[in-house]
């Protein structure tokens, strides 16, 4: 499974809210995520920028995973009183 499809999935985004976002047609996303079309930058930049990773994560040139939005909010404590 690509990064895109497993970032959008992992932060329990739809590929029609994915689109919404980026300003692209559901079919570009399913695209991107079956490796049909190559993502264009600036989108590519919104993504990074959405799931907190970077560019070279999306792309696969970098293994480290990032922190998902959903991973963080859970990781945060509430301060005792």
């Amino acid at each position: 499974m690509n990064r895109i499809k497993s970032l959008r999935l992992k932060n329990k985004l739809t590929q029609t809210e994915l689109a919404k976002y980026l300003n692209v047609a559901q079919n570009t996303i399913s695209y991107w995520e079956q490796g049909k079309y190559d993502i264009d930058n600036e989108s590519l930049t919104k993504l990074a920028d959405l799931f907190r990773c970077s560019t070279d994560y999306l792309l696969g040139r970098e293994t480290k995973n990032p922190v998902t939005l959903l991973e963080e909010l859970d990781s945060m404590d509430e301060p005792n009183l």
